[in-house]
């Protein structure tokens, strides 16, 4: 028997929400906030030198949450900042010697892992995964866009 539209979202919804668990448990056993962990993360994925305001767009969390995590990391002695190249006034983020060690122990066994698991499909299952998770993730944005400018008026008074 096939599934239900609503039971296929709901097995969507719990996965993806299972797997977003299993990377907040990973960053707490690391020692750090899921945030701080998506900046270092961020870092050893995308190269360093990442200006810190791309960092929260690129992960869908609150500029201020990214704030706190690189003040953090900046305590803990794992990350420096810069000037901008070419004269910006946002600061690019650099790992230290301490924060390379620690995301050579942590972060990267991640991305290792991640790479594990996506080796697990074809090359044809992960386009094909790719393809559909954002055809998913455009229709949810179209579909709610209405709902959110309605809540939006609703609140404006």
């Amino acid at each position: 028997m096939a599934m239900s539209i609503r039971e296929a979202w709901l097995a969507l919804d719990e996965d993806f929400h299972h797997r977003n668990h299993l990377c907040s448990e990973f960053a707490a056993r690391c020692g750090v906030s899921d945030t701080a962990f998506l900046v270092l993360y961020t870092l050893r994925a995308y190269g360093e030198g990442q200006m810190q305001h791309r960092i929260a767009p690129l992960w869908h969390v609150a500029p201020q949450s990214v704030n706190s995590a690189v003040k953090h990391l900046l305590k803990l002695g794992y990350l420096r900042l810069e000037a901008a190249s070419g004269g910006g006034r946002g600061k690019a983020l650099f790992l230290t010697p301490e924060g390379l060690e620690f995301c050579r122990g942590r972060v990267d066994a991640f991305l290792r892992a991640e790479a594990e698991i996506l080796e697990q499909l074809s090359a044809e299952e992960l386009e094909l995964y790719v393809a559909l998770s954002r055809r998913l993730t455009q229709a949810m944005e179209a579909a709610l866009r209405p709902c959110r400018e309605e809540a939006k008026d609703e609140f404006a008074g």
